[in-house]
């Protein structure tokens, strides 16, 4: 933590790429364990631009530690397989939700 403290007084980014373990509506971005989520939150806060890359196995679950909520990024890039039930929820939810391969 202390090295995510001196960080955060000399780092920011236009645009930040970020994974994460599960997501989901009621619950935002979550994680597994507790090492990631300093880094991944100081990133958020940070980012002029946060982009969150997760593939459609991590959707509509909850991992034990929370990270930020769906509305602190900026946009979901996902695989092709995510299933257009779940896409659709998401959209109408008012999350930028992007699948690969098709037009944003």
């Amino acid at each position: 933590m202390a090295v995510l403290t001196n960080w955060k007084a000399i780092f920011s980014a236009d645009k930040a790429f970020m994974s994460c373990d599960s997501l989901s509506l009621e619950s935002g971005i979550t994680n597994a364990t507790m090492f990631e989520v300093g880094v991944k939150k100081m990133l958020i806060q940070r980012a002029r631009q946060v982009i969150l890359l997760a593939d459609h196995s991590k959707f509509d679950q909850i991992k034990s530690h929370s990270v930020a909520t769906l509305l602190s990024i900026s946009c979901i890039i996902t695989d092709a397989l995510l299933a257009e039930e779940t896409f659709q929820r998401y959209r109408q939810a008012g999350i930028n939700i992007i699948r690969a391969g098709e037009n944003a």
